[in-house]
């Protein structure tokens, strides 16, 4: 997936790509302060521009069209105790994959 992660511009859309692939499908999703934590974005940048931020990372994922990645859906949702990251991948990715799906 190094093609399509070269092609990738800002450092936030690099590792949002890469932490994607490491993730099974959450439709609970991740707060966005523990996204930002895992992430290296400095403590100090307000949790506003980092939701912008993050948007506009989820854009550049997106027009990957990476089939490795099966990426159904991302979104940034409202929840309880703020907002969160939710995405939902291919469950069958590797088979799809095998069978140029």
């Amino acid at each position: 997936q190094w093609e399509q992660r070269l092609q990738l511009h800002t450092g936030l859309a690099k590792w949002l790509h890469g932490f994607l692939m490491s993730q099974p499908s959450s439709a609970n999703g991740i707060g966005l302060g523990l996204l930002k934590e895992m992430s290296g974005v400095a403590p100090t940048r307000p949790i506003r521009l980092f939701k912008h931020d993050l948007n506009a990372a989820i854009q550049e994922v997106q027009h990957l069209e990476d089939h490795h990645l099966g990426l159904v859906h991302i979104a940034i949702v409202e929840g309880k105790e703020g907002p969160k990251l939710t995405w939902q991948r291919k469950p069958n990715r590797q088979q799809a994959l095998k069978q140029g799906t």
